[in-house]
């Protein structure tokens, strides 16, 4: 497999916002050490959490923790190795592979202070480039029925919510029957709402609008079609202004897992 000697990719120059996001051409392409793998990135996938490393001061939650100068940013993407370092035994040259968004958390407790310095796109490069060297640790095989755009939108959004709802350190995992509350239509709350579905469960989903509710439906269908027996159900907040009280009576008084993705500032 030819691989040019130069190739490109995005950044943020320091302590500037998304806005200034520039494209740096013609930058050597860089070969894989010992355990490492260069990937040639197909498909980049953007979450909230990329806009705010890129901002350098946000009102409500200050800035964006570790970003390193002139980040690469995205932390989400897919791509196939094309090129293997020495002492890596696990990949081989076209696998179709993700990027582990925190690349130093194998298995086991999550500790921010020796993880959080090792996630994409912000205290590391991302993946908004043609080409990325990775350690052969930090890869996760793609899915062989999933196109490299779908597999782009997996590493955080998806793990987000497959965590709240069947992590280890949650209180209950999500099971038939169980009742599951989302806020609004990004990523984490479109997956945990499949997820949930899939898994039995009764989710309920708001927002403000019919249209990206009918889209939630739309991508749910997918869930039951591989025998999710669980129920969707939509409520537009706007026009339901005490759709908390129409939830209670939905849930028997109460949901067993509220995905909440506002964070502090709400």
């Amino acid at each position: 497999m030819s691989i040019p000697s130069t190739y490109s990719h995005y950044f943020i120059p320091k302590g500037e916002g998304i806005d200034s996001l520039q494209l740096a051409k013609e930058v050597k392409t860089p070969k894989p050490g010992h355990g490492e793998v260069l990937v040639k990135i197909k498909a980049v996938s953007l979450n909230f959490r990329d806009v705010m490393a890129g901002v350098a001061c946000l009102e409500v939650i200050g800035p964006y923790p570790g970003v390193i100068p002139n980040v690469i940013p995205c932390s989400d993407g897919a791509g196939e190795l094309v090129a293997i370092g020495e002492g890596v035994d696990t990949w081989e040259v076209g696998d179709r592979v993700m990027g582990q968004f925190t690349q130093t958390l194998i298995s086991g407790h999550y500790d921010s202070q020796v993880h959080f310095k090792s996630n994409l796109g912000a205290p590391r490069h991302g993946m908004l480039a043609e080409y990325r060297i990775l350690p052969d640790y930090g890869l996760v095989r793609m899915p062989a029925h999933l196109s490299y755009e779908e597999a782009s939108t997996l590493p955080c959004a998806a793990l987000t919510a497959w965590n709240a709802l069947n992590g280890e350190f949650g209180n209950i995992q999500c099971q038939p029957g169980h009742t599951v509350v989302l806020q609004g239509t990004g990523g984490v709350s479109c997956f945990g709402a499949q997820f949930a579905v899939a898994q039995g469960a009764k989710a309920i989903i708001t927002s403000s609008s019919d249209e990206k509710l009918a889209k939630v439906v739309d991508h749910v269908k997918s869930s039951r079609n591989q025998g999710g027996a669980g129920e969707l159900i939509t409520h537009n907040y706007k026009k339901e202004p005490n759709w908390e009280e129409t939830v209670l009576k939905e849930t028997d008084e109460g949901a067993d897992h509220i995905l909440e993705v506002g964070g502090a500032g709400t």
